[in-house]
């Protein structure tokens, strides 16, 4: 078994991320053997996308490059605290440079502002997955961000893939209707779940 596996190999897993259920029940399961205790960090919905039904509105999309990075870096960690509260370790100026790099990050450009932005990634042959959607709060409630994700998932399908997924926050009704209204539609429930030692 998987859990046997990761104990032979000396694992120490700081938590799980995967569909409601099977997520739950291996934490149950992993947390009860290293006496750790589950928290729940984020429930998301996961959505599936293979028509774009909503035009963006006025502006343009924009790939982002090298020169944007010190802007980027700057909204990604905006992005990791709207989410997390925090300043998440896997979000450093590295990783930002790397995926900056792949060509997958795009802005919504509107008279020469950045307005929004959105990234994609994990692309296979038939599809993608769009994430890392951010609008600075003082912009938001201005559809921003529902262009910035319509534009790019159209580029996506136009490039040939049958389809383009993403994830998002339940606890989160407003970019929920935003990526419906888009297209999206709901295809499961997902958890992020922590091993925190127990007090």
């Amino acid at each position: 078994m998987l859990r046997d596996a990761l104990i032979s190999a000396g694992v120490d897993l700081p938590g799980v991320f995967g569909p409601f259920e099977p997520a739950r029940s291996f934490s149950a399961v992993w947390c009860d053997l290293m006496e750790t205790v589950p928290v729940i960090r984020m429930q998301l919905g996961a959505y599936i996308l293979v028509e774009v039904r909503l035009a963006p509105g006025p502006g343009a999309l924009v790939q982002a490059t090298s020169s944007d990075a010190d802007f980027f870096w700057e909204w990604e960690k905006a992005f990791s605290i709207d989410c997390y509260g925090e300043l998440q370790p896997h979000f450093t100026r590295e990783a930002a440079e790397r995926l900056l790099a792949s060509g997958e990050v795009f802005f919504w450009v509107i008279d020469g502002e950045k307005v929004s932005m959105a990234s994609s990634n994990r692309t296979t042959e038939r599809g993608a997955v769009v994430y890392l959607v951010y609008t600075p709060p003082a912009l938001r409630g201005r559809g921003y961000a529902s262009s910035v994700v319509a534009a790019l998932t159209k580029r996506q399908l136009d490039s040939g893939l049958s389809y383009c997924t993403l994830f998002a926050d339940i606890a989160n009704p407003v970019s929920n209707s935003i990526y419906q209204r888009i297209g999206y539609e709901f295809s499961g429930r997902f958890t992020e779940i922590a091993f925190e030692n127990g007090v």
